[in-house]
């Protein structure tokens, strides 16, 4: 392109600029126009950035109508803490957090961002809206009537602490997840991070890549695991379901659960103590290891890894058979007085037989494994109380 094209070119976007300053319409109030000094004042935004930065904390209380029997949290929120009280009402501490250009501009998108209180014949909403421009992060601490259903769709990542309410449910949240004192069902959906609940009416929860920790469940659980991470849980009262992929999975007291318990493994490790009530374990690369403190029916089916049982010290009934693999120890085997039988090609080992008179079966089925049986009371790792796995950092942000 030669100087006389470039020279045209530049009287065009003259020509352009001065038809629009002299036939586009006023700004409005607040608005500024097109001009140079705008295009260096936003080129200069771009290359410093926002430095500045405001907060700002509020409280409010909402009236709330007796028909009212459920709260809902929705949107962005980084942090998010409810506890039930004894109170009529439901009163919101928020505290925001924005950047801006300036200091002056930072108050400004603080003071524009608010909570939303929607209310429907028997919900209260509520959600945080903010301002175009900036970087906001809001914080809330909620207290409402324990009579109160809870539900929360958190966004980003960030803590979640839910105690003292009638029931909850978590949609999709990640982060620290710490949950107390639900009286009814807590029914959680969770991806990475760390998830605490105890003591809760029943439990539904699913789980991605995280590590979880459940103690207290006065009625049935359900618990679905994926992607990796680790469980530890304790105290079941009701029924026991459990699904897990690539997960180390350590149940540390069942004497308490009146069952039944199903285990459903892929990958991982299973450790559970205390046992006494009907149980079915199925496992497919997954290492297991069993402490019964009763006699119960246990049925476990595996393929790939070992499987160690400690059985009850009252009479029980053992049927085992492995597939290429072995089944131990012998002289324990012989002293216990169960049959035992290995095929011609060493293929496939069975033990058999009632201990102390007999009682409920005991059948392990497991493939391209060795199955270890160990005396009543004699020490295993499944005996000594693992560390917790999430330790709680709820360090509030709020004012």
């Amino acid at each position: 392109m030669g100087k006389r094209e470039l020279l045209l070119v530049f009287c065009f976007v003259v020509v352009g600029v001065v038809v629009y300053q002299t036939t586009a319409r006023p700004p409005a109030p607040g608005e500024r126009g097109l001009s140079i000094s705008r295009l260096i004042e936003s080129a200069r935004r771009e290359i410093r950035g926002n430095r500045a930065n405001a907060e700002d904390t509020r409280t409010a209380a909402h009236a709330i109508a007796p028909e009212v029997t459920e709260l809902r949290v929705v949107g962005a929120l980084f942090e998010i803490e409810v506890a039930g009280e004894n109170r009529a009402d439901v009163e919101t501490t928020t505290h925001v957090e924005s950047n801006g250009y300036n200091v002056g501009e930072a108050q400004e998108l603080v003071k524009q961002s608010k909570l939303i209180a929607d209310r429907t014949e028997t919900s209260l909403i509520l959600r945080m809206e903010y301002p175009r421009g900036g970087r906001q992060r809001g914080t809330i601490r909620i207290k409402v009537p324990t009579r109160l259903q809870v539900r929360v769709e958190p966004g980003p990542p960030g803590v979640l602490k839910v105690s003292d309410v009638a029931s909850l449910e978590i949609a999709g949240t990640r982060g620290e997840t710490v949950v107390r004192r639900i009286s009814g069902r807590a029914e959680i959906s969770h991806r990475g991070g760390e998830v605490d609940v105890e003591d809760v009416g029943s439990l539904e929860l699913t789980g991605r890549a995280g590590e979880v920790k459940v103690a207290n469940v006065r009625g049935d659980a359900s618990i679905r695991l994926e992607q990796g991470g680790e469980m530890v849980a304790s105290g079941i009262a009701g029924a026991l379901e459990v699904d897990a992929r690539n997960c180390d999975v350590r149940l540390n007291d069942l004497s308490t659960s009146k069952g039944p318990v199903r285990v459903n493994l892929n990958g991982g490790s299973l450790k559970l103590a205390g046992l006494r009530s009907d149980t079915r374990i199925d496992s497919r690369g997954a290492e297991i290891e069993v402490s019964m403190a009763a006699p119960a029916p246990l049925a476990i089916f595996a393929n790939g890894e070992r499987v160690t049982l400690t059985p009850p010290s009252a009479g029980y009934t053992l049927d085992a058979r492995v597939i290429e693999g072995r089944i131990t120890p012998d002289d324990f085997i012989k002293a216990m007085g169960f049959t035992s039988t290995t095929a011609t090609d060493n293929r496939e080992a069975r033990v058999y037989g009632p201990f102390k008179g007999g009682g409920p079966t005991i059948s392990v089925r497991a493939s391209n494994a060795d199955f270890t049986i160990h005396e009543h009371g004699q020490k295993s790792e499944t005996d000594v109380e693992a560390p917790a796995t999430v330790k709680p950092k709820l360090k509030s942000t709020l004012k």
